[in-house]
């Protein structure tokens, strides 16, 4: 096999391999044609000791990549966002800000992100709830040393991290949706995920409406009620 041959079949095989990484995060077809090529790569033809080790390092990212769980790989490449987790919010989360006018203590912003497969069904997506880290932000007069103050405060981080979760209940309605579709189009499963967005807006304002944002203790008990109920279901 001359150079220029050994080239192409180089470059060809990292432009699959680059096809893999683009869509690995929920497609499982990319990893597994790229090795099976290399594999017949390395068994037909007789290349030299450099070309080889191209690609066994080549084979050895897509093996990785193979076993590495799909949604801990789109977290990895994603390390600009938050993502959700069963662990309670701090102020390290936050945008301290002094410009805030009227009586808005704090906002986040959870949304669903995730991955939509365009060309194969298993699986049709994967989703999280998230927010871009710094875009959420919290009003410094929370931020008062006084005990009342302090008491406040921790009310109104459970408050913000019940918006989370209820994002999370209805990202993982929409998950399950999506992965009870079969040969579905990209338009009707993002019609699925934008439903859920929906669902979720009017939910979380009758939220804020029973609890008044979170400073009615009754309502806020009632309401973590559900909210842990939904979150315990198994997946």
């Amino acid at each position: 096999m001359d150079s220029i041959r050994k080239t192409i079949l180089i470059f060809v095989t990292l432009l699959i391999v680059g096809l893999k990484l683009h869509y690995e995060y929920y497609n499982l077809i990319f990893p597994i044609l790229s090795m099976v090529t290399i594999a017949i790569i390395l068994k037909k033809h007789r290349i030299s000791k450099g070309h080889k080790m191209v690609f066994l390092f080549v084979l050895t990212i897509n093996l990785l990549c193979l076993v590495f769980p799909d949604k801990t790989l789109y977290r990895l490449r994603k390390n600009h966002r938050y993502f959700w987790s069963e662990k309670p919010l701090n102020l390290s989360y936050f945008n301290v800000r002094r410009d805030i006018e009227g009586d808005t203590a704090a906002i986040v912003n959870p949304i669903i992100v995730g991955e939509i497969n365009k060309f194969f069904n298993y699986p049709p997506a994967i989703l999280f709830t998230s927010d871009y880290i710094g875009r959420s932000w919290i009003n410094e007069s929370s931020l008062d040393d006084s005990l009342e103050s302090k008491k406040a405060l921790k009310v109104l981080l459970e408050h913000e991290k019940s918006h989370f979760d209820i994002m999370e209940i209805y990202t993982r309605e929409a998950q399950d949706s999506l992965n009870q579709m079969v040969l579905s189009t990209y338009a009707e499963k993002y019609d699925v995920i934008n439903y859920f967005l929906k669902v979720s807006d009017s939910i979380q304002n009758k939220f804020d409406l029973d609890t008044d944002h979170g400073t009615i203790e009754e309502e806020n008990k009632k309401w973590t009620y559900l909210i842990e109920s939904e979150l315990k279901k198994p997946q």
